[in-house]
């Protein structure tokens, strides 16, 4: 199972389980080198460095609403879209935000 994880920080691993699914080695992704992710992007460009279809699972935990700008509803909805463009069909999108 491909999974991505956006805005790791210092965290490796998905807060998310299911049963039988194997998250121990997501891909990782965070604006900063100092956390050694396996991708430094900043989530504010689009498109993302990956592929179309590329993931089962998209996980991004208390990350997606420090993107964007107050009101930018056409950054909101294109990055929704860019999420939707890396996800397997029947891929999951599995997130929190205060």
């Amino acid at each position: 199972m491909n999974v991505l994880l956006l805005g790791c920080g210092a965290s490796k691993a998905s807060n998310h389980q299911t049963a039988g699914a194997d998250y121990s080695a997501p891909v990782t992704l965070d604006i900063d080198p100092r956390t050694n992710p396996d991708v430094v992007w900043d989530l504010n460009e689009l498109p993302y460095p990956f592929d179309n279809d590329s993931f089962d699972e998209i996980h991004a935990y208390e990350v997606l609403e420090h993107c964007g700008s107050q009101g930018d509803w056409r950054f909101f909805f294109g990055q929704f879209e860019e999420l939707w463009r890396l996800l397997k069909p029947g891929g999951k999108l599995v997130f929190s935000v205060p």
